[in-house]
């Protein structure tokens, strides 16, 4: 199949960088799959191709009059990626069925390589292609989808539901493939006292002199050491077909250390090592008496009880509090109806923070714009014409459920923060943060974002 200039280059990208770690998805691939019925046809609603190396797949299907769905394994073995992935395209057997991802009305698909994906306190993608279709799913009857699932044999609330459970992304008329870390950092890694002991895991497929663990240990908000290790400096050893070793760093009592490994240069995974009863910010310290380990904290800021979202906007102010932030909840009155939720301030600039307990809808970015404005015209009238003023739209939702609008909120030039940023923010008030340097984190990152929704998106074959 020969594609377009610009959708021939996302794929090669996607594929020559997963091309050293490519043995380690050999019968670890899985493809998660919702098609709709029309005119006695299934189409494609949206489909994902997990590549993980800690996962086997275990055939699954779902099916009513109106909606087919499931998890299938994928072969790998006998053909490359590359292979795998064009198959997908025009029509596919799953159980039971055949189900046909349509190009647009040019024979056209297009696609686009996305490098990392966030997660709480990782890095939860090695690497993620998006490709879309041609077919439109504005006019679906989610209702009465969702009222037929409730009543089907096996009982799903909405069609939302049953995307999530049989993993299937949830961007209507496209194909996600995602390729998970195949080098890790093993939840079991410490920190206590003066001792940092960091675990690594890494398939049996691959070379262990090619990776790498860097890291950087902090104490208070001051690098205190970097250094990093070859994999032929690790003492290795065979578990089950993986390998995994342990690597102890010396540290200073109360110090933390933000860690990454590798494989032949490519970062796969990073994670924060800390020692859990020892606290190095004095404002996170202040508040765990009245919060120990935060777990009220993060109970509103998943808590769908809550369904004004209240307590979700107490939670990310307290937050913004603990990174070093001065924020100012100013919803939580009724005199303050039309401000913002959360009014932060930074050196001089300002964060306009809205809240939302689910989707990031068209009135909630407009909403956000327009409160913007007001703060930027009111800061020219006071003579701070050259503050800079952020809008960031803060969301209860995970990345993957709203991964369907970033690309909206992107354009309207506003940062987003979902429930996984949020736990990830969490972790980093371990230590002594520069509000500056998040703020000017986010800014690069909207920033790529807005760059990315530029970019060509319909190319043809």
């Amino acid at each position: 199949m020969t594609f377009a200039t610009h959708t021939e280059e996302q794929i090669n990208t996607f594929c020559a960088q997963l091309a050293p770690v490519e043995q380690a998805f050999i019968s670890h691939a899985a493809l998660g799959y919702c098609a709709l019925r029309r005119d006695d046809r299934w189409f494609l609603y949206s489909a994902r191709l997990r590549l993980d190396s800690t996962m086997t797949a275990t055939p699954a299907t779902f099916k009513t009059s109106q909606v087919i769905a499931g998890r299938i394994p994928i072969d790998t073995r006998s053909r490359p990626l590359r292979k795998v992935i064009e198959e997908l395209l025009g029509t596919f057997a799953v159980i039971d069925a055949s189900i046909h991802f349509e190009a647009d009305e040019n024979g056209s698909y297009s696609a686009y390589a996305v490098p990392h994906h966030r997660s709480a306190g990782e890095r939860s993608a090695l690497a993620t292609l998006k490709i879309r279709g041609g077919r439109a799913w504005e006019r679906v009857d989610f209702e009465e989808i969702g009222w037929r699932l409730r009543g089907s044999e096996i009982a799903f609330e909405s069609l939302a539901e049953l995307c999530a459970e049989c993993d299937t992304g949830d961007e209507p008329g496209s194909l996600e493939i995602v390729a998970a870390p195949v080098m890790r950092i093993l939840s079991t890694s410490t920190a206590k006292q003066n001792k940092a002991t960091v675990m690594l895991s890494c398939p049996g497929e691959l070379e262990v002199d090619l990776c790498r663990l860097a890291y950087r240990v902090i104490q208070g908000s001051t690098v205190v050491h970097r250094d990093s290790i070859a994999g032929k400096g690790l003492n290795w050893r065979s578990e089950d077909g993986i390998y995994v070793t342990t690597h102890d760093i010396d540290i200073p009592e109360g110090a933390l250390v933000d860690c990454a490994v590798s494989y032949q240069g490519e970062t796969h995974q990073q994670a924060w090592i800390t020692d859990r009863s020892a606290v190095g910010n004095p404002r996170r310290a202040a508040f765990e008496p009245s919060d120990t380990e935060l777990l009220a904290m993060q109970s509103m800021l998943r808590d769908e009880d809550d369904k004004n979202g209240r307590g979700f906007e107490a939670a990310v102010a307290w937050l913004f509090w603990m990174l070093g932030f001065n924020p100012a909840h100013l919803r939580n009155s009724k005199q303050h109806e039309d401000a913002p939720d959360i009014l932060v301030e930074c050196e001089g600039d300002f964060v306009i923070v809205e809240c939302t307990i689910g989707q990031l809808k068209a009135d909630k970015r407009s909403n956000l714009k327009a409160r913007c404005v007001n703060v930027e015209k009111s800061l020219a009238a006071s003579g701070n014409r050259d503050a800079m003023v952020l809008p960031v739209l803060v969301t209860r939702f995970s990345h993957e459920q709203v991964t369907a609008d970033l690309d909206d909120a992107a354009k309207a030039g506003l940062h987003v923060l979902t429930r996984d940023d949020m736990l990830a923010l969490m972790e980093r008030t371990r230590q002594i943060n520069s509000p500056a340097v998040i703020l000017a984190e986010w800014r690069t990152a909207l920033e790529a974002n807005r760059a990315a929704t530029q970019r060509p998106q319909t190319p043809a074959f």
